[in-house]
């Protein structure tokens, strides 16, 4: 649908009237001046959003305290295929929180994070539940602080990825050793489509080990 509601206000009036609710599929609150306020309420009448599949959140001010209150109500999220955090407040604290409802989020396809603070901490989170994250396509991680230590644990659960088109680690603070761990799992990346590694640390180590896996990565 196109988005209608720019403030807090208009979205409290949104979840003020849940009937309109129930049919929603896609909300693009995209570069809105949505808060933390705004989406606790569209939170608390999450059992009505049971059909919703695109929840666009990027370029707001929402924080940690608003995706806790999404989080909490994940369970009337099963339909959600894609999720807008991109240019956020979040960090760790709230994506935890998220992840660990990650059953409940099983058709999850796209998951940006661009931008936000997600770290090491973050990732781990996501990876600890990467079995009921089998249906993800595209993983947008470019901008964020996460390391070597968090591509090896994404990577040490690459069996649950094996779906896994885009992977958008421009601009963190990885290098050789997390992208040696990433090739070690290539076999189950063979639907990966676009790595971007502009602005890692990368070398021609890290590079050579990618090579070395070619066979699997086929599509790149």
């Amino acid at each position: 649908m196109e988005t209608r509601y720019r403030t807090d206000a208009e979205l409290r009036t949104l979840a003020d009237n849940p009937e309109h609710l129930s049919q929603l599929k896609t909300l693009d609150l995209s570069g809105t001046n949505i808060s933390d306020s705004g989406l606790e309420a569209l939170a608390s009448q999450a059992e009505h959003l049971s059909q919703l599949q695109t929840l666009g959140l990027s370029g707001t001010s929402i924080s940690d305290m608003g995706l806790e209150a999404l989080a909490s109500q994940a369970q009337y999220l099963s339909q959600l295929q894609t999720l807008g955090l991109w240019d956020t407040n979040i960090g760790d604290r709230g994506f935890e929180a998220l992840t660990s409802q990650a059953q409940y989020l099983s058709q999850l396809q796209t998951l940006d994070l661009t931008g936000t603070s997600i770290s090491d901490r973050g990732l781990e989170a996501l990876a600890s539940q990467a079995q009921y994250l089998s249906q993800l396509q595209s993983l947008h991680l470019a901008g964020t602080s996460i390391s070597d230590r968090g591509l090896k644990a994404l990577a040490s659960q690459a069996q649950y990825l094996s779906q896994l088109q885009t992977l958008d680690l421009w601009d963190t603070n990885i290098g050789d050793r997390g992208f040696e761990a990433l090739a070690s799992q290539a076999q189950y990346l063979s639907q990966l489509q676009s790595l971007d590694l502009m602005g890692t640390s990368i070398s021609d180590r890290g590079l050579e080990a990618l090579a070395s896996q070619a066979q699997y990565l086929s599509q790149l």
